[in-house]
């Protein structure tokens, strides 16, 4: 796990929005939406619409993902944060 995939999990505890991540995580830019990809494709994330119900991204979604997503680490993320 790098510092930024820990310090990502360490703010989804509770759901986020991407506009909140982007605020906690300025310098980051473009290499946030990456990592967020990552974490999603590794099950430690998931993504909510603006009602709260999961969403799958398929990869088109990846490139675009949208400041009305919210996110939240799952249980399988918790674990892993709380390994290191």
């Amino acid at each position: 796990m790098t510092d930024l995939e820990f310090d990502i999990l360490d703010e989804l505890y509770f759901v986020k929005s991407f506009a909140d991540l982007q605020k906690d995580f300025p310098t980051f830019g473009t290499k946030l939406i990456s990592e967020l990809e990552k974490l999603i494709i590794k099950g430690w994330i998931r993504v909510l619409d603006e009602h709260d119900n999961e969403i799958q991204l398929s990869n088109e979604k990846f490139n675009s993902i949208e400041s009305q997503f919210k996110f939240i680490a799952t249980k399988q993320g918790l674990k892993a944060h709380n390994q290191v």
